[in-house]
C-alpha cells in the first residue's frame, strides 16, 4: 500500500464530504480526515499560538544557571508534522456523490484518491463501470479502460470485477471476445469467498446446459446454484426450486420444496418461475389444487412470452380448464406455441382450425315452438 499521507491542498476535495472533519485531536472513526497531533495533543496551529519565546536555543558560552534552576531543558525538540491524513472514503459516499450532478466531480475526485493512495480494489472496480456504461460528460464509455480497471481489481481478489469481466470477455462486448478468459474470470468470481452471487449462478447454468464447451454436470450445477441462492440471488432460487421439482442434479425429488422456492422466485419477479407454478396448481401437484391460481401464473408466463405457458392455456381455453371454453383463445395460444416449436402445438392449430370452421359451416339448430312462444311472452 502506497503512503496515506497527502497535502492540506490535495485534502480539500475530502473536507466537502464531512464538515468539521479536521479536529485537534486525533479522530479515530474511519473514513474521516485526521491531524496528526504532537505528543502534548496540539496541533501545529495550536502549539504556534501558545508557545511564547521564553525557550531558545542557548548562545554558546553564555550562563544558563539561572535559567536550568526554573525550568527543564527538553531532551530534544519536539517533532511537528504539518502533513494530513485522509482514510479510504466508502464506496457508497462516492456513488451517492456521483449520482448527485452537483457532486459528480467530487465523486470523481474521491475515487481517483482512493486509487492512487489506496489502490484500493472497490475503487478500482467502481472506476472501470463508470467507463463500461459511461457517466455523461464525466467519463466516456471506453470498455478498454473498463477491462483495465477491472482487470486490476480482480487481481486484488475483487469478485464483482471478476464477474463483469467474465461477462465482458463470454459476450464479446466491445469486442472483447476470449471465452476462456470470460470462463476463468467467472469461476474467479463464483469461487471467492463469499463470491458473486451473480458469477455462481452463471457458472451453474453453463454446468447445468453445458455452454461455453463447458462439461454438462447437473451436481456441479446443483452446488453453485446453492452457493448463489445462499446469498439470496432470486434466479438461483428458481433455479433450485425446478430441480427439486423435477429431480434433477441428483437431488431427492421434492415438488412441495420445489413449489416453496418457486414461489419466492416468482414473487420477486423471475419469469421462469411462473409455468412451472401454474401448472403446480393446475393439476395439485406438489401444492394445493387451485384453477384460478394456476391460470393466474399460467398467464404471467404467457405475458412473458413463455411459449409453454401458451401451450397450457391453448388448453385450458379448449377445454374449460380453470376458464370459459374458448376454442377461438385456444387457438391462438395453441399458434403461438407452435412458432416456438413446441411439441404437438402445431397438430392442436390443425385440429382445432378444422373444428372451428366446421362449427361454423353447421346451422344452428331451430327452437322448438315452445321455446319459441316463452320468448315471445318475455319480449312483449
Amino acid at each position: 500500500m502506497k503512503t496515506s499521507h497527502i497535502t492540506l491542498a490535495s485534502a480539500v476535495i475530502i473536507a466537502s464530504l464531512a464538515p468539521g472533519a479536521f479536529s485537534a485531536k486525533a479522530q479515530t472513526s474511519e473514513n474521516r480526515l485526521i491531524v496528526i497531533s504532537n505528543e502534548s495533543g496540539q496541533t501545529k496551529q495550536q502549539q504556534q499560538q501558545d508557545q511564547k519565546p521564553t525557550m531558545r536555543l542557548p548562545e554558546i558560552g553564555a550562563n544558563t544557571a539561572s535559567d536550568a534552576d526554573t525550568q527543564q531543558t527538553p531532551n530534544r525538540l519536539p517533532e511537528i508534522s504539518s502533513e494530513q491524513t485522509i482514510s479510504l472514503i466508502p464506496i457508497e459516499t462516492i456513488k451517492k456523490l456521483l449520482d448527485d450532478p452537483s457532486n459528480a466531480q467530487i465523486g470523481l475526485s474521491n475515487l481517483n484518491n482512493n486509487i492512487e493512495i489506496f489502490e484500493d480494489a472497490a475503487s478500482y472496480n467502481l472506476l472501470g463501470d463508470l467507463y463500461r456504461y459511461g457517466k455523461g460528460k464525466l467519463v466516456k464509455k471506453d470498455i478498454r479502460e473498463a477491462i483495465k480497471n477491472y482487470q486490476k481489481a480482480a487481481q486484488k481478489g475483487n469478485a464483482d470485477a471478476a464477474c463483469s469481466l467474465g461477462f465482458i470477455y463470454l459476450s464479446g462486448e466491445g469486442g472483447a471476445e476470449n471465452i476462456n478468459d470470460g470462463i476463468k474470470y467467472m469461476r474467479q468470481a463464483a469461487d471467492a469467498n463469499p463470491g458473486n452471487d451473480v458469477a455462481q449462478f452463471n457458472v451453474g447454468y453453463m454446468y447445468e446446459n453445458g455452454l461455453y464447451n463447458v462439461p454438462k454436470d447437473e451436481k456441479r450445477a446443483f452446488a453453485y446454484y446453492q452457493k448463489s441462492a445462499r446469498q439470496k440471488n432470486s434466479d438461483a432460487i428458481c433455479a433450485l426450486g425446478l430441480f427439486y421439482y423435477n429431480g434433477k442434479g441428483g437431488c431427492i425429488q421434492d415438488k412441495a420444496k420445489g413449489v416453496k422456492l418457486l414461489k419466492e422466485a416468482a414473487d420477486a419477479g423471475v419469469v421462469d418461475a411462473y409455468t412451472t407454478l401454474g401448472q403446480a396448481y393446475m393439476n395439485g401437484d406438489g401444492a394445493p389444487k387451485d384453477l384460478l391460481q394456476g391460470i393466474h401464473y399460467l398467464k404471467l408466463g404467457a405475458d412473458e412470452g413463455d411459449p409453454t405457458a401458451f401451450f397450457y392455456l391453448g388448453f385450458c381455453y379448449e377445454n374449460g380448464f380453470g376458464t370459459t371454453k374458448d376454442l377461438k383463445k385456444a387457438l391462438n395460444y395453441y399458434q403461438k406455441a407452435a412458432e416456438q416449436n413446441i411439441k404437438g402445438a402445431s397438430e392442436k392449430v390443425t385440429e382445432l382450425s378444422s373444428r372451428i370452421q366446421n362449427n361454423k359451416n353447421t346451422p344452428a339448430k331451430k327452437k322448438s315452438k315452445t321455446q319459441e312462444a316463452i320468448r315471445n311472452y318475455f319480449d312483449r
